[in-house]
């Protein structure tokens, strides 16, 4: 049977030009339905110029004939100045909602074009209004679709076939419609090559506190690509590609891998059957893949994890201590659900305020910032694991850090740990400060209550691994003159890692009349 349908429109001089398009080996040209040309008379040609139109006489002028004018007998064919193929395919693939394709049309004369009727035949329809005027130098497009191909009916290598002809002021044209199924054929395997069988089944000890992992293999086994979505859990199982993804094309002999493991927030109180479906676009089979899983009860799982589509990547971030900016790490949702994070479980590393709760989009990555420790030992890079969690489970995001800067301390004459209080005495007592950081410090003099400080009266710059040495001794006060307590302090330092001040508590019990160096 041939399908036959014709669209058209009407310029505002009433000109109507029309087109035809025989459907190739499909049925008799008795079947076929034309619109008559303006001039065409018996012409019957699948192409005409805009000169042979209305059977004009050699040399003798032609009426323009619409909008756009016309060509010169000389002059380029319709063909030509549309810019229109012989033939055009439309991709049908198995699965996909539609079928279409966007013809373009252009227009290569010097004077505006009108297209105002298209015939159809074949099982094809035309989505474009019409009329359409293109200007000189531009292009429209031209849609046409055909019934998208059915699961379980069409076949890859199906055809359909038809024709078309486009009508406009510059002459009419015909081209050769075609559509082609595409399909193909996938596996699903627990290796390549070994089909899975029988449900993957999980087993978890009461007592441990494991979160056991399955998985399997998708394979496109046939010879065009197939586009999986990524695997949703029915009840108490989740799942997702490795690596993760929202949606994935196979090429042809292409495998990727599926991991699933007990969900997080599974309600599952005895053994059962569970299963992950993914959505198939390009298998002339099927439109849905189901792996049906045999799952322990939730509380011996003991899984706190995220779905595996949940990815993390890594840090290696080096600071300056004191320095209050963040660093951030992607964070990927590679599942088909969005993804809630509400807390970060670790006092070690912080986040910025208003960061949390946060919900990551399935398919997106987000930056997730995060705030350097305060305190840490310069030099040597910390190996730093940050848990985020949410009702879907855990992901851990793990990374080092590296601060710089210096470390201060105050340390005895010999380099030794200071008892706290430092006994003085009115005669002198050597202190140091050492600086154990990688990177020099500018320290300033200190103060001591109930003491005198002497040979620190300037700031200092104390390289890595180096000190300074100073001295201190006790000063009677009116209040008590022959005992007094005192603390030395020293301002805070701006990229000392330790965070603090230097500081020590002093005492003194002895003379009466002590006045210090």
């Amino acid at each position: 049977m041939i399908l036959h349908s014709r669209v058209f429109g009407t310029s505002a001089l009433g000109l109507l030009v029309g087109a035809s398009l025989a459907v190739a080996a499909c049925g008799s040209s008795d079947d076929k339905k034309t619109t008559p040309r303006r001039g065409d008379a018996g012409n019957g040609g699948e192409e005409t110029s805009a000169a042979g139109q209305g059977g004009a006489s050699a040399g003798a002028p032609v009426a323009a004939g619409g909008e756009g004018g016309v060509a010169s007998p000389s002059g380029p064919s319709a063909r030509e100045i549309l810019r229109l193929p012989v033939e055009v395919t439309i991709p049908v693939v198995c699965g996909s909602p539609r079928a279409s394709l966007a013809m373009a049309i252009s227009n290569t004369s010097a004077e505006r074009v009108l297209i105002d009727q298209v015939d159809i035949d074949g099982p094809f329809q035309l989505e474009t209004e019409l009329p359409l005027r293109i200007e000189p130098g531009e292009s429209q497009p031209l849609q046409l679709k055909t019934t998208p191909a059915v699961i379980g009916t069409d076949k890859p290598g199906d055809e359909r076939s038809g024709s078309l002809s486009v009508g406009s002021s510059v002459g009419s044209v015909s081209v050769a419609l075609r559509a082609a199924v595409q399909g193909t054929t996938v596996s699903v395997d627990s290796i390549p090559g070994a089909p899975v069988t029988e449900p993957l089944e999980f087993s978890c000890s009461s007592s441990g506190r494991t979160c056991p992992t399955q998985s399997f293999h998708i394979v496109n086994t046939g010879e065009s690509p197939v586009t999986l979505s990524a695997p949703v859990g029915e009840n108490d199982v989740v799942g997702a590609f490795v690596p993760g993804a929202a949606e994935l094309t196979l090429q042809p002999g292409a495998g990727v891998k599926v991991e699933l493991r007990p969900a997080a927030g599974g309600s599952a109180t005895a053994p059962g059957v569970d299963a992950l479906t993914l959505a198939v676009e390009g298998s002339c089979d099927l439109a849905e893949l189901r792996v049906e899983t045999r799952i322990a009860p939730i509380e011996a799982c003991q899984c706190r994890e995220a779905s595996p589509g949940i990815q993390a990547g890594t840090f290696a971030h080096t600071y300056e201590c004191g320095d209050d900016s963040t660093y951030s790490v992607p964070l990927f949702n590679g599942t088909a659900e969005d993804f809630l994070i509400e807390e970060l479980l670790t006092g070690e590393v912080q986040s910025p305020p208003d960061q949390l709760p946060l919900t990551i989009a399935s398919g997106e990555t987000y930056w997730f910032e995060l705030l350097a420790p305060e305190q840490s030992y310069p030099g040597y890079p910390q190996a730093v694991t940050v848990p985020l969690e949410g009702p879907s489970g855990r992901v851990n995001v793990s990374g080092s850090l590296t601060p710089s800067g210096s470390l201060l301390s105050l340390q005895s004459a010999e380099g030794g740990q200071l008892p706290s209080p430092l006994a003085l005495s009115c005669g002198s007592t050597t202190l140091r400060v050492y600086n154990g950081g990688d990177v020099a410090a500018q320290v300033p003099p200190p103060q001591l209550t109930g003491g005198v400080v002497s040979d620190f009266t300037a700031p200092q710059t104390i390289a890595p691994g180096a000190s300074f040495a100073f001295h201190v001794s006790a000063r009677s006060v009116p209040a008590n003159t022959c005992a007094t307590t005192g603390t030395l302090t020293f301002p805070v330092v701006e990229n000392d890692c330790s965070g603090e001040a230097l500081a020590l508590n002093t005492s003194y019990q002895g003379a009466c009349t002590c006045d210090g160096l």
